[in-house]
Formats: C-alpha cells, structure tokens, sequence
C-alpha cells in the first residue's frame, strides 16, 4: 500500500501535464473498485475471526456459569413449600404498585380470630382475642359477652368460635397462615 500512493500521485501527475483526462478517470475508477475489493476481503477476514473470538468468550462464559450454577433439584424441593396463597398473602396485601390512597374493600366479617384460651380446669370459663377487621382493635372475650350492640359470643371451641347477629349465628375460625399449621 505504501508503494502505490507515490506512483497513483506521479501518473495522476503526469496525465494532467499531457491532458489525458479520461485515463486518468478510467486509472482512478480501476484503482478505487480494486481498493474497494480489497477492504471487503480484509474486513469480512476481520469479521469473521472477530466472531469466533466472541463465540469463544461467550463459550467460556457459559462452561464458568455452569460451573458456579447449584443444581437444579435444589430450585424444586425449596419452591415447593412456597407456592400457597397464605405465603403470598403479605406480598398481595402490601401491592407498592396501588394507586395512592388506595384502600383495601372491607371485609364482610367484621371480626377476626386470633386465637383461643381453653383452660384445663373447668371452673374457668373458655376465651378467645377477636380483633376488628376495620380499626384493628383487639378484644379478649368470653360466651356471653356482647363485641357491639347486635353480635355477641356463643361458643368458644379449640380454633374456632361462634358469634351471634340477629339470630344468626356464623362460625369464626383460626387462620394459621402459612407458618403455622
């Protein structure tokens, strides 16, 4: 390349002195398509060593990731034990992707169990904590014992207790979650 820069400016030279113009354009319209033919060898020769180079590195990537990659039985056995609602249910409660403001529909039962005190002696009567759904007030009641003007307590079983509201009567039971079963 370096010995054809020196000869294409002498001929280019010496062909504006005769005024031989259309040698010279047919010479320069010979020398660039030759040039031209030239760099596309040289660059699909640069690209294509390029893409082996790139599949090597990509190659040597995958084998270190499969190398660091703990087995796949480890992904089944501890997924397995996540996939109930209840274990999600703080996930879907506490949504960050809410319109602002937005409050959760109130819940038909307006009483929630959270768990029974059942004594060994008998002379004690049974009670169980019931808290509000709407303002998350706890209570510790006994039967009997009246939670607003129209709901009073009836019965009071292991994990479950039965509330009276005009004259029906509709079973609260306890809901473990997920870790407690």
């Amino acid at each position: 390349m370096e010995t054809i820069g020196p000869q294409l400016i002498h001929l280019v030279q010496l062909s504006l002195q005769k005024n031989n113009a259309k040698k010279v354009l047919s010479f320069l319209a010979l020398f660039f398509s030759v040039l031209a033919v030239y760099f596309a060898l040289y660059a699909s020769m640069f690209a294509s060593s390029e893409k082996s180079a790139v599949n090597a590195i990509r190659e040597r990537k995958v084998s270190q990731t499969r190398n660091i990659m703990p087995p796949a039985s480890l992904y089944t056995s501890t997924t397995s034990s996540f996939e109930s609602v209840p274990f999600y249910r703080t996930i879907i409660d506490n949504n960050l992707f809410r319109p602002l403001g937005w409050r959760p529909p109130r819940p038909k039962e307006p009483y929630r169990l959270i768990g029974t005190i059942l004594p060994k002696n008998a002379d004690v009567s049974p009670n169980a904590i019931l808290q509000t759904t709407a303002g998350n007030k706890t209570y510790i009641v006994s039967t009997g014992d009246k939670l607003d003007t129209d709901t009073t307590v009836t019965d009071i079983q292991p994990k479950q207790v039965t509330l009276e509201k005009a004259g029906q009567q509709r079973p609260l039971t306890l809901n473990p979650g997920p870790w407690l079963k």
